[in-house]
């Protein structure tokens, strides 16, 4: 789970008041996933590639702009989640493969001030198993 209160944001103010605020959690989910290999949760056991999921709110308010910027959610009852998919090379000590997959749960249609935190057109998806970062 996307702590979306504790969001901080680092980097020139142009840079981060570009980014969109789907394409931002796509970068934080991807980001949790890779370190969730890199602390074992996820292990080389299965030689076929598995799913993991990483949720946030549907919805968030953004305020503020550059490295102020700050997320709140508009509902904690509705969530969204990315879906990656993670396959461990044969080959000792080679990296594992990470792609993201499809996203899952509700989209946000509060309308403003509130912003999707998953882009238009997520589809549904299975998981094999999931995976939460705090």
């Amino acid at each position: 789970m996307i702590a979306t209160d504790s969001i901080r944001m680092e980097g020139t103010d142009a840079d981060i008041d570009h980014i969109s605020t789907a394409e931002l959690y796509d970068a934080l989910s991807f980001a949790a996933v890779q370190r969730g290999i890199e602390l074992g949760y996820t292990t080389p056991s299965m030689p076929l590639p598995y799913s993991v999921k990483v949720y946030a709110e549907s919805c968030v308010t953004r305020t503020g702009y550059g490295t102020a910027t700050r997320f709140t959610p508009c509902d904690r009852t509705m969530f969204t989640a990315r879906e990656f998919s993670i396959a461990f090379p044969t080959a000792t000590g080679a990296t594992p493969i990470l792609g993201e997959m499809l996203g899952t749960g509700t989209y946000c249609t509060l309308g403003y001030p509130c912003e999707p935190t998953n882009p238009p057109g997520d589809a549904n998806a299975t998981s094999s198993s999931s995976i939460v970062i705090r």
